[in-house]
């Protein structure tokens, strides 16, 4: 059982949780999102719950020993994927707490009864279809891009990286080739 004192470090903890955010800044959201959680929670969110599989159980029922260590060994990773799912599911409430959509997406899931794999997935398509329009305008902003007149170099390039990463936040990659061209016709204009 928890004492107060774990009690106060959960409350802590889950009060850093990045906050989920528009499509153009999803990318970076996800990224701090995954590294809060730490990798072995973010693959638990990914992967099936662990179950006993007949196969193996069939293939042990002549071994006592052996089926009582497998079925230990499969109830120990249940116990730590539930775990997981747990904390991935409080910190996705968490991270929902300044968005009415997303709260009301967090409620539908838990009645359902929904894995925090899909919780995330169902955040994820909600910000992405929010700002389905966003895409086209984002777009158009970075193939209209050049520098300012003494803009400086560095200032500029900074502009486009940061339109560059809007742009492939919305799930549209941006390839060399076009990073290349709008990196040379920008920097034209302020020869």
């Amino acid at each position: 059982m928890a004492n107060s004192s774990d009690d106060e470090k959960q409350t802590k903890r889950f009060g850093k949780v990045p906050k989920i955010c528009a499509a153009d800044q999803f990318i970076f959201w996800e990224a701090s999102f995954d590294t809060y959680l730490g990798d072995e929670c973010v693959e638990a969110i990914k992967s099936a719950k662990p179950l006993e599989d007949e196969a193996i159980l069939h293939q042990h029922r002549n071994s006592p020993a052996r089926l009582e260590t497998y079925k230990q060994k499969v109830k120990r990773a249940l116990a730590k994927w539930q775990k997981h799912q747990r904390d991935a599911q409080l910190a996705l409430m968490e991270t929902s707490r300044n968005n009415t959509s997303a709260q009301l997406i967090c409620v539908q899931a838990k009645r359902e009864g929904a894995t925090a794999g899909d919780l995330y997935d169902r955040l994820k398509a909600h910000v992405m279809a929010a700002n389905s329009s966003t895409t086209t305008s984002q777009v158009g902003t970075l193939n209209k891009m050049s520098a300012f007149p003494n803009e400086k170099r560095t200032d500029y390039v900074n502009r486009l990286l940061t339109q560059i990463l809007a742009v492939e936040s919305l799930g549209r990659p941006v390839d060399d080739a076009t990073r290349k061209e709008r990196l040379l016709n920008g920097l034209k204009g302020n020869s």
